[in-house]
């Protein structure tokens, strides 16, 4: 059975604070299995790392003035299909929210709202138990045990 602490979220964030920030709201979820990176280039690896990755929230612009967030979901899209991916961004406007849509990336959140993870992400984490459950029906148990 997949509970909230057997998913394996990763989350991307250049910025020290926020990335501390949103660890500390995913653990206050029931996450216990986070990736906190800081770039592009640690998620790629950390992905061929971790096979078990569940959802990957990642800010929309990784490096200022690079959308590497669009490019970390269309990576995230060819390579890793099962994974939910949700994208953040500092700035919530329509071009932003579109190119998400477009990109195919599963939701994006404002950074500037406070607590928009605890509020918006269960969702997506009850979402993701589903999927694991549905596969370990199917498929039997795919996922690493937890020690």
């Amino acid at each position: 059975m997949c509970e909230i602490a057997d998913l394996v979220v990763m989350v991307v964030e250049p910025n020290p604070l926020e990335l501390r920030a949103a660890c500390d709201s995913l653990n206050h979820l029931g996450i216990k299995r986070i990736l906190c990176v800081e770039s592009y280039q640690q998620a790629i690896d950390s992905l061929s790392q971790e096979k078990d990755v569940d959802i990957v929230l990642a800010d929309y612009e990784i490096e200022e003035g690079k959308e590497l967030g669009s490019l970390l979901v269309s990576v995230i899209r060819t390579e890793y299909p099962g994974i939910l991916v949700i994208l953040t961004s500092k700035d919530y406007s329509c071009s932003v929210v579109l190119d998400s849509i477009r990109i195919n990336a599963d939701d994006i959140l404002d950074k500037n709202r406070k607590n928009d993870i605890e509020l918006l992400v269960p969702k997506w984490i009850a979402l993701a138990q589903l999927k694991n459950k549905t596969r370990e029906i199917l498929y039997g148990t795919t996922k690493s045990p937890t020690i």
